[in-house]
């Protein structure tokens, strides 16, 4: 390993269907780090997180109908693994370079030292 000078370390903290009395998600969670090989500091650090509650903002039907809803989003998201895709857009979040806890920009990039 002599030819690497950094390693990512990424943890899956939350990874499933979640159940709450009126709602019911797929929620993914993560925490990474960039540590120099050469020394032990980290880099860089980040947390991302996605969910299928992102998507679902509607708030009709009262509490039966939340209620029902709730039944039917844990039953596809165990039933479907709806947390699969929600990793892919976690993940996806961390690692692009932006200015709020996304991934520095390498020596690679056009625009490497320029934030």
């Amino acid at each position: 390993m002599g030819w690497l000078d950094a390693y990512v370390y990424m943890t899956v903290r939350k990874y499933g269907a979640v159940y709450n009395v009126i709602s019911s998600e797929a929620r993914v969670e993560l925490t990474a780090k960039v540590v120099d090989l050469r020394n032990g500091a980290v880099l860089w650090q980040g947390v991302s997180a996605a969910s299928t509650a992102e998507q679902n903002s509607s708030n009709t039907g009262g509490l039966v109908g939340l209620l029902v809803k709730a039944v039917v989003s844990q039953i596809i998201n165990s039933a479907t693994d709806a947390s699969h895709p929600m990793a892919g857009l976690a993940s996806a979040r961390m690692f692009t370079p932006r200015p709020v806890n996304g991934m520095l920009k390498g020596p690679r990039s056009a625009d490497y030292k320029k934030d």
